[in-house]
């Protein structure tokens, strides 16, 4: 009977491939870019026309190799995934590390792997690249620089690997009918289909050499079907985690797949990664380029089989439950699970082993009745303890005065150049800045130094009219650090600051604002956080309290990990009222046009979960959280409490569930409003009413209604992320879960 339910249980947790269809894998990952011990890099010279064709990124040779970190843990962890949530065959996936990442091998390799003779059309494709990205110098292109992967051999002065290059070997592969997606971790990769650098950055300097060649100027492969996500944009730098373990756009994406339904289409995973990914670095901003039929299916292009159970394999060490499964990669510590089935034995989480194991104790029930194949499903969820913002505010400041004698003194360059009085406002981007570092220190593109504060001393350093300076002062030492609650005071950049305090001399006094590492205008439009709070004077910075609580509060929406669900279909649209025409995720709307909030679904998905018996309606709660960290409840309306909100409404007699189900009444009509930039929507579904919904609206600081009746668990932990009530797990119940959408909002032309 054993074998027969472990049998069973392999079915469920792993599931089969379609008939005949064949997953291959290849996934790079090079930390190791340094030469080895005794040799030298070789110096790669700049061509004599870099300057001119690449005017505002002066030609450097490209002699410096920096290792990175967490690049191999990447595609590590990305293969766990694969093969552990996804049921891929061990002996397809075939990995590229470190040094064996050469140039020649990855090209090879990629021919070999994915696009074998023996690939057959409906074959899976996945490729994924971890390491430094870059650029290379091209007469012959557009904008004179090719994006490019950074081989490991780079330092013999071999060539990078151009778009150009990868775009071929994906159009080859389309060209025989395989199934397509390329996934990459790297500086510049938001163009890879189609100066010295901040530690954690996967950024070399640009290949000065012309490559001369117009190259591959045929349709991109996402044009023909590929699935192209890229962890940046194709003008940013892509970051590490603050330990340098992984990437923070794979530590994102690794742990969406992880809790996502199986199946979950690519746009959607792909929202719930940038909301997790820019709550850790608020302007990097990730990009997914595919046809509108490629990006709603899954991310590798076919449906998974992964069960949503755990199975007991065997007891560990200290007499603990070791459980199995791919919902082990979803669980934290203290989560806890029910065996299906009789007599009832609940476990309790103790430690998550990796993605697909955790060891439990057993806390209700006769241990011994468990057998080896009994599966456990989901019966009590704890969310982790909140995660601090950081915010650096400078230590051993000087004192007021002194700081204001420094403003004074810097007074008559405002006529003389440009002076950026706000890094985010328009055309705003400095050359140079003087920032106060224990001494006053002015920054360019090629390094610091130290620096009198005063007109004559600047004026000399720059030597020219066309800087773009920002003076950026230090709070005065008489002020304590303005943080408190789940706010936590840094005190250098090497703790990745998710904020820094800026400050600014304006019409005769001093000012500061919490602004973003590297928030340009650009960068601000697409950033889901705050990319500045208002600037405030001495007289009221307490309000920079407040403002930090706030962008804790939202940061930690953006970081919510909620139970897996995959018996409640439904995501989130917006409808045109006057066009009918549906937006999704990562869509811009315009100013003033008009919306109805609508609940899509796979039909065939959807008829399937009835036919199981396994669609459950759930109370559904959609709020938007504004650019400005302020939250408005738009489906159910506040004055009606949990009226209308369980749905789908499948009584008896109603008939099948619909495909599409629109919010609230036919005048129930959201118009698009000041201000603009990235709103992020938020789809809370939850099996239970949660008693008082004025929790999910809130200013940043305060929730706007107060709590009556009993305490329920869910709304508790709702009320509590982002502030200091959140220091420990804090449990909810087992069936709620929240899927996060990005919405760019413009303004409309005048």
């Amino acid at each position: 009977m054993d074998a027969v339910r472990q049998a069973l249980t392999l079915a469920l947790l792993v599931g089969s491939l379609a008939a005949g269809e064949t997953r291959r894998v290849l996934l790079i990952g090079i930390n190791e870019y340094a030469p080895p011990a005794g040799e030298s890099a070789v110096e790669i010279k700049a061509d004599p026309r870099a300057g001119d064709l690449v005017p505002d990124r002066p030609p450097r040779t490209r002699a410096s190799f920096r290792n990175l970190h967490g690049a191999v843990n990447d595609a590590r962890e990305m293969r766990l995934v694969l093969v552990e949530r996804f049921g891929f065959a061990e002996g397809d996936v075939r990995m590229l590390e470190d040094r064996a990442a050469t140039r020649e091998a990855i090209l090879r390799t990629i021919s070999e792997q994915l696009a074998p003779a023996a690939a057959r059309k409906g074959d899976v494709a996945l490729l994924y690249f971890a390491g430094h990205g870059s650029q290379v110098l091209n007469s012959k292109s557009r904008e004179h620089l090719d994006e490019s992967l950074v081989p490991s051999d780079s330092w013999r002065g071999v060539p990078d690997i151009r778009n150009k290059e990868i775009a071929r070997l994906l159009n080859a592969m389309v060209d025989r009918g395989l199934i397509v997606t390329f996934i990459a971790d790297s500086c510049h990769s938001g163009s890879i289909a189609r100066g010295a650098h901040p530690a954690g950055s996967r950024l070399l300097e640009y290949d000065p050499r012309d490559a001369n060649d117009a190259g591959y100027t045929g349709p991109s492969p996402q044009e023909r079907g590929a699935l192209i996500v890229s962890s940046t944009q194709s003008n940013q730098e892509a970051k590490e985690t603050t330990d340098g373990s992984h990437g923070v756009f794979t530590w994102a994406l690794a742990r969406v797949l992880s809790t996502s339904a199986p199946g979950a289409p690519a746009e959607q995973v792909f929202q719930q990664t940038r909301a997790l990914l820019q709550s850790e670095v608020s302007w990097q901003e990730p990009v997914i380029a595919g046809g509108a039929g490629r990006i709603r299916a899954s991310l590798i292009g076919l449906p998974s089989e992964a069960g949503d159970y755990m199975a007991m394999r065997g007891v560990a060490s200290g007499g603990k439950l070791l459980l199995e499964g791919a919902m082990a990669a979803t669980l934290n510590p203290e989560c806890e699970l029910e065996r299906r089935g009789s007599p009832t034995v609940r476990v309790r989480v103790t430690r998550v082993v990796n993605l697909t194991a955790v060891e439990a104790e057993v806390v209700a029930g006769p241990s011994a009745s468990v057998a080896r194949g009994d599966l456990f499903e989901l019966a009590r969820w704890v969310v982790p303890a909140n995660d601090a913002l950081r915010v650096l505010v400078q230590p051993k400041r000087p004192p007021r005065a002194e700081i204001e004698r420094v403003a004074k003194a810097l007074e008559p360059l405002r006529g003389e150049l440009a002076w950026i009085d706000d890094p985010t406002a328009a055309g705003a981007a400095p050359t140079h800045v003087l920032r106060w570092d224990g001494d006053w220190v002015l920054e360019t593109t090629q390094g610091r130094s130290s620096v009198r504060p005063d007109a004559a001393s600047i004026r000399a350093r720059i030597g020219g009219t066309k800087a773009r300076l920002l003076v950026d002062l230090p709070l005065p030492s008489e002020f304590d650090p303005p943080a408190e609650g789940a706010v936590r005071v840094v005190d250098s950049d090497a703790a990745r600051p998710h904020y820094a305090l800026a400050g600014r001399w304006r019409e005769g006094r001093l000012e500061y604002a919490w602004i973003a590492p590297d928030a340009t205008e650009d960068v601000a439009s697409r950033m889901s956080l705050p990319a500045r709070t208002d600037w405030v004077t001495l007289d009221h910075v307490t309000r920079l309290k407040e403002y930090a609580v706030r962008i804790a509060k939202l940061r930690a929406w953006l970081a919510l990990a909620s139970p897996p669900a995959s018996s409640f279909p439904y995501t989130l649209a917006l409808r045109n009222v006057q066009t009918g025409e549906e937006r999704v995720g990562g869509a811009t709307v315009t100013e003033d046009e008009e919306y109805r909030l609508t609940l899509k679904a796979d039909a065939a998905d959807l008829r399937k979960l009835e036919d199981d018996g396994r669609l459950s309606p759930r109370f559904v709660y959609v709020f938007s959280i504004d650019r400005q960290g302020r939250s408005t409840l738009l489906f159910p309306p506040l004055s009606a409490g949990n009226d209308g909100n369980r749905l789908p409404k499948i009584d008896e007699g109603s008939g099948p569930a619909p495909a599409r189900i629109e919010l609230g009444g036919p005048n129930d009509t959201l118009r698009i409003a000041e201000p603009f930039g990235v709103d992020t929507y938020v789809l809370l579904a939850t099996q239970t009413a949660i008693p008082n919904p004025g929790v999910l609206e809130f200013d940043g600081v305060e929730t706007k209604a107060v709590r009556r009746g009993a305490a329920d668990p869910l709304e508790d932990l709702l009320a509590g992320l982002g502030t200091d009530r959140r220091r420990g797990p804090a449990p909810a119940p087992a069936r709620w879960t929240v899927t996060r959408y990005s919405f760019r909002s413009v303004a409309k032309r005048r």
